[in-house]
């Protein structure tokens, strides 16, 4: 567990493996999860995002370093894990049943909007924001 007593003195947070979280249901308010499914299997992208909406009760945010508009994921095993280009359609579709809301953040799109800054390195960083039902 990682204490920040300091900054949040009411707030736990923990750093888990979401393969085996040991949380309860619905335990955890808000799940940050950054440049993480890109390097899974599919069998193992599936698992983690069926936990990460399993321990959820308000907010999931998930940043995508590789998120792209492509009709089906690209999966490419390198030596010790993957390097994968998701599709923005198939993980909007698998989270939209368990989910109110989803917000979906192109990166350099709001760096340039909200900043001018037109010179992002990653085009296909997207962050989501979904709201649980």
């Amino acid at each position: 567990m990682l204490k920040m007593p300091r900054l949040f003195p009411d707030i736990d947070f923990k750093v888990l493996s979401l393969f085996d979280t040991g949380l309860e249901d619905r335990s955890c308010d808000l799940v940050m999860i950054h440049d993480l499914f890109e390097h899974l299997s599919p069998e193992g992208m599936e698992r983690a995002l069926k936990e990460t909406i399993r321990v959820c009760e308000r907010q999931i945010w998930i940043h995508f370093f590789n998120l792209s508009d492509i009709p089906e994921h690209h999966f490419k095993k390198t030596e010790n894990y993957h390097w994968n280009q998701l599709s923005l359609d198939r993980i909007l579709e698998f989270l939209k049943p368990y989910s109110s809301d989803i917000e979906v953040i192109c990166i350099p799109e709001m760096l340039k909007n909200k900043f001018g800054f037109d010179d992002y390195h990653n085009q296909q960083a997207v962050t989501l924001i979904v709201s649980m039902d």
